[in-house]
């Protein structure tokens, strides 16, 4: 199973109706395990059962444009939380995390962008790296060096051009390997 089918069960489970009757617990009006089955069957091979009505009313594109905006969801997560847990990884490590913690980041983006989308998969990864770069560019620490640097306080893009060069690479990288796919 994909992320998206796991958040999907998720979040089919957290509509879930608990009343209680003589089977236990419900959802929409089924019992929650002919219901699960019913799901897992459902995903696992492509076909709907009229055991399941929540998944036969729901039509192939409103499942395709919930996995874009989950995927872009995920993309924000994994564009503001990779930074956050590698700086805090490395907290008492080094002085400089940015040029350590951006490069990191570019990895992550660009093989989220990739590996995570729904569909267009080299058109995914380039946006995705491109607007990560943007993203990049937007953040001001990237641009200076920090206070126990002796060059401190001193206008610097090498960090920037890590994690551009970073980014870069592992887009190529990933489009190389695509291209051995097809």
């Amino acid at each position: 199973m994909d992320f998206y089918t796991v958040l999907s069960f998720f979040l089919i489970i957290s509509l879930m109706v608990m009343s209680p009757g003589p089977n236990g617990a419900t959802l929409l009006g089924q019992p929650c395990r002919c219901s699960v089955c019913a799901w897992l069957r459902h995903y696992c091979t492509n076909q709907s059962s009229k055991s399941l009505p929540l998944l036969a009313a729901l039509r192939f594109a409103h499942m395709k444009a919930l996995k874009w905006v989950l995927f872009l969801v995920g993309y924000f997560v994994v564009s503001i939380g990779t930074p956050i847990l590698a700086t805090f990884a490395l907290s008492n490590t080094i002085c400089w995390k940015g040029p350590i913690s951006g490069p990191v980041t570019a990895i992550a983006v660009v093989l989220y962008s990739y590996f995570s989308c729904p569909g267009y998969h080299v058109a995914s990864v380039i946006v995705g790296f491109v607007f990560g770069a943007i993203l990049a560019y937007q953040i001001p620490n990237m641009h200076w060096y920090p206070e126990c640097h002796p060059n401190a306080y001193v206008r610097t893009n090498m960090p920037l051009f890590i994690t551009y060069a970073s980014g870069f690479v592992t887009l190529v990288v990933v489009l190389w390997s695509s291209r051995l796919k097809t």
